[in-house]
Protein backbone atom coordinates (compact mmCIF):
# COMPACT_ATOMS: atom_id res chain seq x y z
CA UNK A 1 0.00 0.00 0.00
CA UNK A 2 2.55 2.48 0.59
CA UNK A 3 4.70 1.46 -2.58
CA UNK A 4 1.11 2.15 -4.20
CA UNK A 5 0.54 5.59 -2.57
CA UNK A 6 4.05 6.82 -3.31
CA UNK A 7 3.62 5.80 -6.76
CA UNK A 8 -0.03 8.26 -6.85
CA UNK A 9 1.90 10.78 -5.01
CA UNK A 10 5.34 10.50 -7.65
CA UNK A 11 2.44 10.27 -10.54
CA UNK A 12 0.73 13.39 -9.76
CA UNK A 13 3.69 15.36 -9.28
CA UNK A 14 4.44 14.43 -13.02
CA UNK A 15 1.48 15.43 -14.17
CA UNK A 16 2.71 19.40 -15.42
CA UNK A 17 0.57 22.03 -13.78
CA UNK A 18 -1.70 24.64 -16.01
CA UNK A 19 -0.04 27.21 -17.46
CA UNK A 20 -1.32 30.68 -15.59
CA UNK A 21 -0.80 33.33 -17.82
CA UNK A 22 -2.03 37.12 -16.72
CA UNK A 23 -4.00 40.11 -18.86
CA UNK A 24 -4.17 43.72 -18.03
CA UNK A 25 -6.89 45.48 -18.99
CA UNK A 26 -7.83 49.60 -19.31
CA UNK A 27 -9.31 49.98 -16.09
CA UNK A 28 -6.98 48.34 -14.30
CA UNK A 29 -8.35 44.71 -13.54
CA UNK A 30 -5.79 42.20 -13.79
CA UNK A 31 -6.94 38.66 -14.75
CA UNK A 32 -4.90 35.68 -13.91
CA UNK A 33 -5.85 31.97 -15.76
CA UNK A 34 -5.40 29.76 -18.41
CA UNK A 35 -5.70 31.06 -22.26
CA UNK A 36 -8.19 28.34 -23.41
CA UNK A 37 -8.41 30.12 -27.30
CA UNK A 38 -7.76 33.30 -29.11
CA UNK A 39 -8.94 35.15 -31.82
CA UNK A 40 -8.19 38.18 -33.75
CA UNK A 41 -11.16 40.10 -31.59
CA UNK A 42 -11.36 37.68 -28.19
CA UNK A 43 -9.37 35.88 -25.68
CA UNK A 44 -11.54 32.64 -24.07
CA UNK A 45 -9.38 32.76 -20.33
CA UNK A 46 -10.02 30.04 -17.65
CA UNK A 47 -10.28 32.35 -14.39
CA UNK A 48 -9.42 31.26 -10.63
CA UNK A 49 -12.16 33.43 -9.59
CA UNK A 50 -14.70 34.21 -12.47
CA UNK A 51 -14.10 31.02 -14.25
CA UNK A 52 -14.17 30.81 -18.39
CA UNK A 53 -15.14 34.69 -19.91
CA UNK A 54 -14.08 35.95 -22.95
CA UNK A 55 -12.05 39.42 -22.59
CA UNK A 56 -12.11 41.55 -26.00
CA UNK A 57 -8.90 42.82 -27.19
CA UNK A 58 -9.40 46.31 -27.45
CA UNK A 59 -9.92 46.00 -23.23
CA UNK A 60 -6.22 44.67 -22.81
CA UNK A 61 -2.97 46.97 -22.94
CA UNK A 62 -0.78 44.20 -21.81
CA UNK A 63 -0.95 40.74 -23.64
CA UNK A 64 -0.82 37.42 -21.45
CA UNK A 65 2.00 36.74 -19.88
CA UNK A 66 3.66 33.80 -18.00
CA UNK A 67 2.32 33.74 -14.37
CA UNK A 68 6.70 33.67 -13.73
CA UNK A 69 7.34 36.77 -15.65
CA UNK A 70 4.57 39.03 -14.34
CA UNK A 71 5.97 42.00 -12.41
CA UNK A 72 2.94 43.51 -10.72
CA UNK A 73 4.86 46.38 -8.95
CA UNK A 74 5.60 47.33 -13.01
CA UNK A 75 1.86 47.50 -13.54
CA UNK A 76 0.67 49.05 -11.06
CA UNK A 77 3.46 51.69 -11.30
CA UNK A 78 2.67 52.41 -14.98
CA UNK A 79 -0.66 51.85 -15.35
CA UNK A 80 -2.18 54.71 -17.63
CA UNK A 81 -5.77 54.89 -17.52
CA UNK A 82 -6.26 57.64 -19.88
CA UNK A 83 -8.18 57.15 -23.13
CA UNK A 84 -6.59 58.67 -25.72
CA UNK A 85 -2.99 58.51 -23.79
CA UNK A 86 -1.67 58.20 -27.54
CA UNK A 87 -1.55 62.11 -27.69
CA UNK A 88 -1.35 65.00 -25.82
CA UNK A 89 -2.70 68.28 -26.61
CA UNK A 90 -1.99 68.33 -30.38
CA UNK A 91 1.59 66.57 -30.39
CA UNK A 92 1.52 62.50 -30.56
CA UNK A 93 3.06 60.13 -28.08
CA UNK A 94 4.69 56.65 -29.10
CA UNK A 95 2.20 54.96 -27.45
CA UNK A 96 -0.97 53.40 -29.57
CA UNK A 97 -4.25 52.36 -28.28
CA UNK A 98 -5.17 48.93 -27.81
CA UNK A 99 -5.65 46.61 -30.83
CA UNK A 100 -9.37 47.28 -31.84
CA UNK A 101 -9.94 50.11 -30.99
CA UNK A 102 -11.60 52.84 -32.60
CA UNK A 103 -10.77 56.39 -31.24
CA UNK A 104 -13.19 59.30 -31.98
CA UNK A 105 -11.48 63.01 -31.37
CA UNK A 106 -12.87 66.36 -31.91
CA UNK A 107 -10.81 69.46 -31.78
CA UNK A 108 -12.19 72.99 -31.25
CA UNK A 109 -16.00 71.69 -32.34
CA UNK A 110 -14.34 72.27 -35.98
CA UNK A 111 -11.95 69.18 -36.79
CA UNK A 112 -13.02 65.37 -36.50
CA UNK A 113 -10.98 62.44 -36.51
CA UNK A 114 -11.81 58.76 -36.38
CA UNK A 115 -8.97 56.29 -35.88
CA UNK A 116 -8.78 52.50 -35.66
CA UNK A 117 -5.73 50.25 -34.05
CA UNK A 118 -6.05 46.98 -36.35
CA UNK A 119 -2.69 45.48 -34.74
CA UNK A 120 -1.19 46.57 -31.59
CA UNK A 121 1.43 48.18 -32.89
CA UNK A 122 -0.61 50.70 -36.00
CA UNK A 123 -3.12 52.95 -35.77
CA UNK A 124 -4.82 54.33 -38.41
CA UNK A 125 -6.37 58.31 -38.46
CA UNK A 126 -8.87 60.01 -40.83
CA UNK A 127 -10.17 63.35 -40.22
CA UNK A 128 -12.38 66.45 -41.67
CA UNK A 129 -13.43 69.49 -40.72
CA UNK A 130 -16.78 70.24 -39.86
CA UNK A 131 -19.02 71.09 -42.96
CA UNK A 132 -19.47 74.68 -42.35
CA UNK A 133 -19.15 75.78 -45.97
CA UNK A 134 -18.49 74.15 -49.12
CA UNK A 135 -15.57 76.58 -50.34
CA UNK A 136 -13.35 75.39 -47.78
CA UNK A 137 -12.18 72.02 -46.20
CA UNK A 138 -9.33 69.99 -45.25
CA UNK A 139 -9.24 65.94 -45.10
CA UNK A 140 -6.16 64.81 -43.36
CA UNK A 141 -4.84 60.75 -43.51
CA UNK A 142 -2.18 59.59 -41.32
CA UNK A 143 -0.80 56.43 -39.89
CA UNK A 144 1.14 55.83 -36.80
CA UNK A 145 3.72 52.66 -36.93
CA UNK A 146 5.14 51.10 -33.97
CA UNK A 147 8.64 50.46 -33.78
CA UNK A 148 9.93 49.48 -30.46
CA UNK A 149 8.05 48.90 -27.02
CA UNK A 150 9.84 47.86 -23.65
CA UNK A 151 8.00 44.47 -21.75
CA UNK A 152 7.00 46.96 -19.33
CA UNK A 153 5.52 49.56 -21.60
CA UNK A 154 8.04 52.45 -19.94
CA UNK A 155 9.82 52.99 -23.56
CA UNK A 156 8.33 53.28 -26.89
CA UNK A 157 9.57 54.58 -30.14
CA UNK A 158 6.92 55.07 -33.33
CA UNK A 159 6.55 56.77 -36.47
CA UNK A 160 3.87 59.35 -37.24
CA UNK A 161 3.21 60.55 -40.85
CA UNK A 162 0.15 62.10 -42.16
CA UNK A 163 -1.30 63.66 -44.84
CA UNK A 164 -3.29 67.08 -44.98
CA UNK A 165 -5.56 68.25 -48.48
CA UNK A 166 -7.62 71.46 -48.50
CA UNK A 167 -10.80 71.02 -50.59
CA UNK A 168 -14.37 72.90 -51.76
CA UNK A 169 -15.26 75.13 -54.61
CA UNK A 170 -12.69 77.49 -54.68
CA UNK A 171 -10.09 75.20 -54.28
CA UNK A 172 -8.08 74.65 -57.31
CA UNK A 173 -4.60 72.60 -57.41
CA UNK A 174 -4.15 73.85 -53.49
CA UNK A 175 -1.89 71.22 -53.33
CA UNK A 176 -1.49 69.18 -50.38
CA UNK A 177 0.86 69.64 -46.89
CA UNK A 178 2.48 66.68 -45.83
CA UNK A 179 4.07 65.88 -41.79
CA UNK A 180 6.40 63.11 -40.89
CA UNK A 181 8.30 62.45 -37.54
CA UNK A 182 9.95 59.88 -35.07
CA UNK A 183 8.36 60.13 -32.11
CA UNK A 184 10.03 58.92 -28.77
CA UNK A 185 8.19 58.48 -25.01
CA UNK A 186 9.44 57.58 -22.18
CA UNK A 187 7.58 56.99 -18.80
CA UNK A 188 10.47 58.87 -15.91
CA UNK A 189 7.67 58.01 -12.69
CA UNK A 190 4.43 56.87 -11.79
CA UNK A 191 1.99 59.57 -13.75
CA UNK A 192 4.64 61.29 -14.85
CA UNK A 193 5.96 60.95 -18.89
CA UNK A 194 7.99 62.64 -21.46
CA UNK A 195 7.81 62.75 -25.32
CA UNK A 196 9.75 64.42 -28.05
CA UNK A 197 9.59 64.13 -31.83
CA UNK A 198 11.43 65.18 -35.17
CA UNK A 199 11.22 65.16 -38.93
CA UNK A 200 10.11 67.61 -41.70
CA UNK A 201 6.98 68.85 -43.41
CA UNK A 202 6.45 69.59 -47.13
CA UNK A 203 3.81 71.71 -48.97
CA UNK A 204 3.22 70.03 -52.36
CA UNK A 205 1.20 71.23 -55.46
CA UNK A 206 0.46 74.24 -57.48
CA UNK A 207 4.10 74.89 -58.45
CA UNK A 208 5.22 74.92 -54.62
CA UNK A 209 7.91 72.71 -53.51
CA UNK A 210 8.54 73.53 -49.28
CA UNK A 211 10.25 71.76 -46.62
CA UNK A 212 10.72 72.76 -43.57
CA UNK A 213 12.25 71.05 -40.34
CA UNK A 214 9.61 70.03 -37.54
CA UNK A 215 10.04 68.97 -33.54
CA UNK A 216 8.24 69.07 -30.38
CA UNK A 217 8.80 67.99 -27.08
CA UNK A 218 5.98 67.66 -24.61
CA UNK A 219 4.81 65.86 -20.83
CA UNK A 220 2.08 64.34 -19.26
CA UNK A 221 1.71 65.30 -15.33
CA UNK A 222 -0.68 63.03 -13.59
CA UNK A 223 -2.43 65.38 -11.18
CA UNK A 224 -5.22 63.20 -9.53
CA UNK A 225 -6.36 59.77 -10.67
CA UNK A 226 -8.68 61.58 -13.52
CA UNK A 227 -6.56 64.23 -13.64
CA UNK A 228 -3.97 65.27 -16.04
CA UNK A 229 -1.56 68.29 -16.71
CA UNK A 230 -0.31 69.16 -20.52
CA UNK A 231 2.54 70.52 -21.85
CA UNK A 232 4.14 71.09 -25.09
CA UNK A 233 6.23 72.75 -27.64
CA UNK A 234 5.56 72.82 -31.65
CA UNK A 235 7.77 74.16 -34.08
CA UNK A 236 6.66 73.15 -37.86
CA UNK A 237 3.39 71.52 -38.64
CA UNK A 238 1.53 74.49 -37.81
CA UNK A 239 0.10 75.70 -40.87
CA UNK A 240 0.40 75.43 -44.62
CA UNK A 241 3.61 77.74 -44.71
CA UNK A 242 6.95 75.23 -43.86
CA UNK A 243 8.80 78.19 -43.51
CA UNK A 244 7.38 80.25 -41.34
CA UNK A 245 8.62 80.91 -37.89
CA UNK A 246 5.72 80.09 -36.04
CA UNK A 247 5.86 78.04 -32.50
CA UNK A 248 3.35 77.03 -30.49
CA UNK A 249 3.08 76.67 -26.76
CA UNK A 250 0.55 74.50 -25.49
CA UNK A 251 -0.28 74.04 -21.73
CA UNK A 252 -4.02 72.20 -20.21
CA UNK A 253 -5.34 69.66 -18.31
CA UNK A 254 -7.08 66.40 -19.07
CA UNK A 255 -10.36 65.21 -17.55
CA UNK A 256 -10.91 61.71 -18.30
CA UNK A 257 -12.51 58.61 -17.42
CA UNK A 258 -11.81 55.08 -19.02
CA UNK A 259 -13.84 56.11 -22.35
CA UNK A 260 -14.46 59.56 -22.32
CA UNK A 261 -11.95 62.66 -22.38
CA UNK A 262 -11.72 66.59 -22.37
CA UNK A 263 -8.69 69.01 -22.95
CA UNK A 264 -9.57 72.15 -21.57
CA UNK A 265 -5.89 74.00 -22.62
CA UNK A 266 -4.36 77.25 -23.82
CA UNK A 267 -2.34 78.06 -27.16
CA UNK A 268 0.52 80.73 -27.56
CA UNK A 269 1.81 81.12 -30.46
CA UNK A 270 5.06 82.60 -30.67
CA UNK A 271 6.61 84.49 -33.92
CA UNK A 272 6.65 88.29 -35.67
CA UNK A 273 2.95 87.72 -36.82
CA UNK A 274 1.50 87.03 -33.21
CA UNK A 275 2.98 89.72 -31.19
CA UNK A 276 -0.23 91.12 -30.38
CA UNK A 277 -1.66 87.36 -29.45
CA UNK A 278 -1.54 86.21 -25.57
CA UNK A 279 -3.40 82.78 -25.71
CA UNK A 280 -6.23 80.90 -27.97
CA UNK A 281 -8.31 78.32 -26.30
CA UNK A 282 -7.98 75.10 -27.04
CA UNK A 283 -11.00 72.54 -25.78
CA UNK A 284 -10.17 68.80 -27.30
CA UNK A 285 -12.91 66.10 -26.67
CA UNK A 286 -11.96 62.11 -27.61
CA UNK A 287 -13.83 59.09 -26.80
CA UNK A 288 -12.46 55.40 -27.37
CA UNK A 289 -15.01 52.56 -27.93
Amino acid sequence: MKVLTFGLVLLLLMVPAAAFEIIRLDDGTVIRGEVKSQTDSTIVMESENLGLITIKRNRIVSSPVKDSEFDAKSVTRHLDADPIGHALVLMPTAFLPPKGSIVFRDFELLFLTLGYSPTATTSIVAGAMFPVSTEFNAITVGVKQGLYQNNAATTAVAVVGNVTVPVGTNINDAGFLWLASLVGSQRVAPGFNVHGAVGGIGAQGSGENVQGFSFGFGTDYRLTQNVKFLAEVLRGGVSFDPGSNATLINVGFRLHGERLSADICAMRPVGNNFTDVLFLPLINVGYRF
